[in-house]
Order: C-alpha cells, then sequence, then structure tokens
C-alpha cells in the first residue's frame, strides 16, 4: 500500500511541491488564493517533521526530501515574485546557496560531510525569515500597503545572508 505511516511525512513533504504549481497558476488571477495556499505549504515544512518523529517515520528519503520541497517552496515562489517584483539579484543570490545546501545531502558530496546533516539553528532560522518574507511580499498583493512590500524585500535580502551563512555552518561541522 502507497499510503502508510512511514510514507505520511514524505507526501506531506511533496505536498509542498504541488503547492508550489498551485501557487504559480494562481497568483496572477488569484493572489489571495495563492497566499492561502502558501500558508498552508509553510505549516506544512513545520508538519511534516512532526509527523515524522511522532510516527516514528524518519527515513533516508525524508531527510532529503523535506529540506528539498523547502527550498522548492522558497525558491519557486521567489522566482514567482521576481518577474513582478525588484527582487532578481535576490533571488540569483538565493539559488547558489540553497542549490549548495541540497546538493550536500546528494551522495558523493553527502561523504565529505556525515552520513545525518542535521538542520541547523541557522537555517531554520533562514527559514522563517525565508516564509516571513514571502509572507509579506504576498500581502502586498493583497492589500496594497507599502510596507509590506518594503519589509518581505528587506527580508528577503537579509535571508540570502542566512542562506550563505546556513551553508557554510555546514562546513564548520567538517
Amino acid at each position: 500500500m502507497f499510503l502508510t505511516q512511514k510514507t505520511i511525512p514524505n507526501l506531506i513533504s511533496l505536498s509542498r511541491i504541488i503547492m508550489l504549481v498551485a501557487i504559480y497558476w494562481l497568483f496572477e488571477t488569484n493572489p489571495a488564493t495563492a497566499f492561502l495556499i502558501f500558508l498552508l505549504a509553510a505549516l506544512t515544512d513545520w508538519f511534516d517533521g512532526l509527523a515524522a518523529r511522532w510516527l516514528n517515520a524518519q527515513s533516508e528519503l525524508g531527510a532529503i526530501l523535506d529540506p528539498l520541497a523547502d527550498k522548492i517552496l522558497y525558491v519557486g515562489t521567489l522566482w514567482i515574485l521576481s518577474f513582478i517584483l525588484p527582487i532578481y539579484w535576490t533571488f540569483v543570490f538565493t539559488v547558489i546557496p540553497e542549490a549548495l545546501l541540497v546538493a550536500i545531502r546528494f551522495p558523493p558530496l553527502k561523504t565529505w560531510f556525515s552520513p545525518k546533516i542535521p538542520a541547523t539553528r541557522v537555517g531554520k532560522f533562514k527559514a522563517c525569515l525565508q516564509y516571513f518574507a514571502i509572507i509579506l511580499m504576498m500581502l502586498w498583493f493583497i492589500t496594497e500597503i507599502p510596507v509590506t512590500l518594503v519589509a518581505g524585500i528587506t527580508f528577503a535580502n537579509i535571508a540570502v545572508v542566512f542562506s550563505w551563512l546556513s551553508l557554510f555552518s555546514h562546513f564548520q561541522k567538517t
């Protein structure tokens, strides 16, 4: 059976990627719905890890899939917004460390680090900044309150620094 106690956390992670597709298709015509889908997707980032621990369903696939889905959701949403907002360079300077953070979880790079590459505090803080930035930028399309846009872009740029710090924090442990 495909849906088992062990597969639930991974399916929750996969749902983030599927929700990004919905965000892409809905954003231009219905930004409020796209915003709500993003909020739900961001919540699944917290919920899949909780489900994995609660169901005792941690897996090697989940250890790769969860951070991959996080990065796809954030970078993908940032990419969508970069066509409309002046955040092209924020997008470019985010993609590099985020791609490397995914790459170090796959062989042969994984063997240079450790069998398990846990999330760091810097990485968790970075993810909160990233989600907060997207929430604020998307809110601007709904409310048209300028401070949400300015704050969102500011947090996205600060998150770029934390993306690089998160990447470097994994090199510090080797």
